[in-house]
């Protein structure tokens, strides 16, 4: 399956993927997707990506969005 940041395959990521990056990204992405509410801190930057990324992926999944058929 590709990466849905990168695009790149089999587990693999390109080196400035956001998926294989910070602790931070996958705390925001996390925080994002299970919808806590956060203070937006610009210093934060791979957090803020990563909540961004998690509200995405909750809205998605609330309406039954299936990446198969797009």
């Amino acid at each position: 399956m590709d990466c849905f940041y990168c695009g790149w395959y089999d587990n693999n990521h390109a080196p400035n993927c956001p998926k294989k990056s910070t602790p931070e990204f996958q705390r925001g992405y996390e925080d994002g997707r299970y919808n806590k509410i956060v203070g937006f801190d610009p210093s934060k930057t791979d957090y803020n990506f990563g909540y961004s990324r998690g509200i995405i992926a909750l809205e998605n999944s609330e309406n039954g969005y299936d990446p198969r058929e797009s």
